[in-house]
């Protein structure tokens, strides 16, 4: 094979073996230029970007095996519970939890994420995490996602979906809640169906990455009540989910909501940042054509 053929394979090959790309449905870096008592701060301009466009969150706080109330408008006029840009934390949503004991903060973007990868593809939702600022790795606070939940616009009892209420709701949907001492907890409605480690190391501070890649299992569609859900869990960059479940039947709604928990009399903040929602769909027609053809190509020249 001359020169001029080898350089063309080559970069054919190059090209060919591009992964598909992600789809960016929704990224929140929450920059704003000061602080502010309200979530949706600034939420137009420019903190936010993505296919569904700018969205508002609905945010409240509330029994963690109750409901939530909540809003839209401002949450200093309401008693609520979030921040956004604090000197101590720029740049990032603090959730707060506690003060009532055992209360619960909650922030849900006004979006039903029922995306998907399509078959052999996935919806990834990550996102920073500090379960408790400050903290030096040994509280047993957290902070938490829910997915997979109907609508609950009033965060009230009116409401039949989970959106936005404790993650131990017996509405459907799936959460999993990052204590600060490195121990998660995983549940399917108001079941327990998981628990464990996912930091054997806690430091100040505890500082995470989380992914979550939901799978449509069969059809490729996680939302459509067909088929089964795959929600593997990572963590930190790992390679790796330390933790997956399936929820047989799947979901037929996914509003997401962020959750931070104090269990003392005191307030307990939970910080999150870079909340991103993407579509990451199979390895493209054209990955598997080039494997073929390196593989004919290592053939020939044997």
């Amino acid at each position: 094979m001359d020169l001029t053929k080898a350089t063309l394979l080559s970069a054919t090959l190059a090209s060919l073996l591009q992964p598909a790309s992600a789809a960016l449905v929704f990224m929140d870096d929450f920059s704003t230029t000061g602080q502010s008592d309200d979530v949706n701060f600034q939420y137009t301009a420019g903190r936010q970007t993505g296919d569904v466009g700018n969205l508002q969150y609905r945010q409240g706080n509330g029994a963690l095996a109750g409901t939530i109330t909540g809003t839209i408008a401002n949450e200093a006029a309401n008693g609520f519970k979030t921040q956004i840009g604090n000197a101590g934390g720029p740049g990032t949503l603090w959730v707060v939890g506690g003060n009532p004991a055992q209360a619960v903060g909650s922030v849900s973007p006004e979006h039903n994420f029922t995306e998907s990868g399509g078959v052999g593809g996935y919806l990834s939702i990550s996102f920073t995490l500090d379960p408790v600022t400050g903290s030096a790795g040994t509280s047993g606070d957290w902070g938490a996602i829910t997915l997979g939940a109907g609508d609950n616009a009033s965060f009230g009892a009116s409401g039949s979906g989970a959106r936005g209420q404790g993650i131990i709701s017996s509405a459907a949907h799936f959460g999993i809640l990052f204590r600060d001492n490195g121990q998660f907890q995983a549940f399917d409605g108001s079941a327990q169906v998981g628990g464990a480690v996912y930091d054997a190391t806690p430091a100040t501070p505890t500082s995470h990455t989380i992914e979550l890649r939901i799978t449509g299992v069969g059809d490729g569609n996680p939302w459509d009540g067909s088929g089964d859900a795959l929600i593997d869990v990572y963590a930190d960059g790992g390679a790796s989910p330390f933790y997956s479940f399936t929820k047989t039947g799947g979901y037929t709604s996914n509003y997401l909501t962020l959750q931070g928990f104090g269990g003392g009399s005191g307030n307990t903040i939970s910080q999150f940042d870079n909340l991103r929602v993407e579509t990451v769909p199979e390895p493209s027609a054209g990955l598997l054509a080039g494997v073929v053809l390196a593989g004919a190509l290592v053939r020939r020249r044997r």
